[in-house]
């Protein structure tokens, strides 16, 4: 069954024993509105939900079925002006009215960790941009995150926000995982001040040193893609070498860290450019693979090492 474009509903109870796959794309709540929408589907066993959910507190109650879910969407702070900074801009405190936004971020606190405990037994996860992006505030306030018990892990970053610290959070809650996608998206959505703060900070902290202790027993295989939108026309060769900066910080962290991994495989897509009339490419997938190939991995099993595909 699939809900699109739903608006002012906040009960959802599916108990049919033949309905197992449910996607849920944009809802939206009238401003003000303080009722959560509540999903209550025991028998589910896929589940996606992505789009723009505006004002809308999302609780699943009970999903206890659940085999594959997908968590894509993205949520908005209203309560403050969603004016995206470039990389270079700095913010400063006076830039940060933390009261506009407090009711906001306060419900992300539980809310976030609440859905992420319902999904604990799932074997198959997808995490995407923003959920990755509110972990990692909720880390740096010392929020825990529940244990996850998927094998088979997808998390989808933006490159120029490329999040560090919340991909290694939700890694160090996911020990079991044998499969890890890192899906690599050039579409960016804007942000409110408070959080543009809490993510540079994010971006200042070293991997290694804050989770000097982590390793990943079971990862076996990993494989990053460039996500290409269409509907977007910026070159793709206009991505500066400091957002693969981070991405080369993540993977060099999983080599070191994951103690029987097998595959690293690097797959870049290409696309005609509106710009420069080429199929076009990400011109540092390549210098990633190069730099990785000379890195120390902790397995010793690694049958396939860094490689690029070019798709």
């Amino acid at each position: 069954m699939e809900l699109c474009l739903m608006h002012q509903f906040v009960h959802l109870d599916i108990s049919s024993l033949k309905l197992k796959r449910l996607y849920l794309k944009h809802h939206l709540l009238d401003d003000g509105t303080d009722i959560p929408l509540e999903i209550f589907a025991p028998c589910l066993q896929y589940f996606e939900i992505s789009g723009n959910l505006e004002n809308v507190d999302c609780r699943l109650v009970d999903v206890s079925s659940l085999v594959n879910a997908k968590l894509t969407y993205r949520s908005f702070c209203f309560n403050a002006p969603c004016t995206d900074l470039s990389d270079d801009d700095d913010l400063s405190d006076g830039d940060v009215d933390e009261d506009r936004c407090h009711g906001y971020h306060r419900c992300l606190r539980t809310l976030v960790p609440y859905n992420l405990q319902k999904l604990s037994c799932a074997a198959e996860l997808t995490i995407g941009t923003w959920f990755t992006e509110v972990l990692c505030m909720l880390q740096l306030e010392e929020v825990p995150i529940p244990e996850l018990k998927c094998k088979y892990l997808t998390l989808e970053l933006h490159i120029k926000k490329f999040n560090l610290y919340g991909a290694a959070g939700i890694l160090q809650a996911s020990p079991y995982v044998e499969t890890l996608n890192i899906d690599i998206a050039t579409v960016d959505t804007q942000r409110c001040p408070f959080e543009l703060k809490y993510l540079t900070e994010g971006d200042n902290i070293d991997l290694q040193s804050w989770f000097s202790r982590l390793e990943f027993p079971n990862l076996k295989n990993v494989k990053l893609v460039n996500k290409i939108d269409n509907s977007v026309r910026a070159c793709l060769k206009d991505h500066s070498e400091q957002c693969y900066v981070k991405l080369f910080k993540l993977s060099e962290f999983l080599l070191q860290n994951a103690t029987v991994l097998e595959k690293f495989i690097i797959i870049s897509k290409t696309r005609e450019c509106g710009n420069c009339f080429t199929n076009c490419v990400h011109p540092y997938f390549l210098q990633l693979a190069e730099k990785l190939l000379g890195s120390p991995r902790s397995s010793t099993i690694c049958s396939y090492l860094p490689g690029v595909s070019f798709l």
